[in-house]
Order: C-alpha cells, then structure tokens, then sequence
C-alpha cells in the first residue's frame, strides 16, 4: 500500500467517504451529520458502508470487486448486501439497481464491453 492508499484508507475510515464514490470529496474535520446529508439512501436509514455498497452494485461490480474496493472481506460485503437489501424492501440485485436508480444513485462509468464478471 502507497501513501495516496493509505491517505485514501484514513478518509475512508474518518469520515465513511470512499473514492470513486459520487458528489464532493470528503472535507477533513467535516461533521458527521454533513457527510450524512450527502449520502444516498439516508432516508431509508443506510449506513455510510451500505450506500458505498448500493453505489458498486449499481455500477455493476461483482461481490468480489466490492470487498477489495472497501477493504472488506467477501462475508463483510454479503452482510451489507442483506441489510441494504432489507432496508430497501428488495430481494435481488436487479432490484436494488432499480431502487438506487430511481433514488438518485449515478451509476457512474459503466462496465467496459466485454468486461468479464465472476458469479456472486
């Protein structure tokens, strides 16, 4: 891990914010109640990790690419899925796509064409 990771990593765990994820940069010292307003899915009650999780499935990405985004391992990702899905009254991934969809969460870049996705 480089410094810039490392920095990355610090963000991440001060204020829930992971790069690559939509809207501003974090601000360093900002509130926690700020950061919260920013984060999709606050009126469903998702946590800062569960919206991170929401956003990469949007984007199409497979549990595997998910859990080495976060630093987290695949179990830790599978358990914000359930509990996101929970939240959103969902029961697959398509539909948690669509819910994030509809609620403002930007897909952000799509998956190259021919982009290979192992099986969740």
């Amino acid at each position: 891990m480089d410094l810039e990771e490392l920095l990355t990593a610090v963000d991440s765990a001060m204020t829930g914010w992971v790069a690559g994820d939509p809207g501003e940069d974090p601000t360093v010292g900002s509130g926690a109640n700020a950061a919260a307003a920013l984060r999709p899915g606050t009126d469903v009650a998702l946590s800062a990790r569960e919206a991170q999780t929401l956003t990469y499935i949007t984007q199409g990405l497979s549990n595997k690419e998910i859990a080495e985004r976060l630093y987290l391992s695949i179990n830790s990702v599978k358990t914000y899925i359930r509990t996101t899905y929970r939240k959103l009254g969902v029961t697959t991934r398509s539909q948690a796509v669509s819910w994030a969809i509809q609620n403002g969460i930007d897909p952000g870049p799509e998956r190259p064409p021919g982009a290979v996705r192992d099986n969740d």
